[in-house]
């Protein structure tokens, strides 16, 4: 797919131009740390050869396409304002259409629903703990974010936020 992969590259190069936000490095800390217990955990049961694949694995798996897919939809929608930083650029727009008409976050919505598919995937219960974890590192990045957004768009955004859920949508 060109373009995606594209972006993603784009992404990984900005990643070295500025400092890291808590956020981002809890964020990723936490991931990396649950994917690797998630994968041992893996690994062990089929070793022993206890591993069966069954509904928690199907569900895990049906997180990861939903998750990323959203993930990726949101991206998509926001085009060249999407940043794994917390930033704006001077010719920023307030973006609000798309899935951006029901959640104001839906990259971070796609990215927990994926964190929490992959422990399940590989049936580990310890990974799955260790993912929820990010639930806390998101809602600070969320209110950091926001604060972003209101002070460069501000009446614009603040009337967005009376329409529109912080991250999952009708709910939250």
């Amino acid at each position: 797919m060109p373009g995606v992969f594209d972006s993603f590259k784009a992404d990984f190069r900005g990643l070295f131009k500025t400092k890291p936000d808590k956020g981002f490095v809890l964020g990723s800390i936490v991931t990396v740390s649950g994917l690797a217990v998630s994968l041992w955990s893996f690994i062990l049961l089929l070793r022993e050869g206890s591993f069966h694949f069954c509904i928690v694995n199907l569900i895990g798996l049906s997180l990861i396409v939903i998750g990323h897919g959203i993930r990726l939809q949101a991206r998509r929608t926001l085009d060249r304002f999407f940043s794994v930083r917390l930033k704006t650029s001077a010719d920023h727009e307030l973006v609000k259409q798309g899935i951006y008409r029901y959640v104001r976050h839906p990259a971070y919505l796609g990215y927990l629903i994926a964190c929490f598919g992959y422990p399940l995937l590989l049936s580990s219960w310890y990974g799955f703990f260790i993912m929820l974890l990010n639930i806390p590192v998101i809602i600070y990045r969320i209110k950091i974010e926001e604060e972003i957004l209101i002070k460069t768009f501000g009446e614009k955004y603040l009337d967005y936020r009376k329409f529109s859920k912080k991250l999952i949508p009708y709910i939250y």
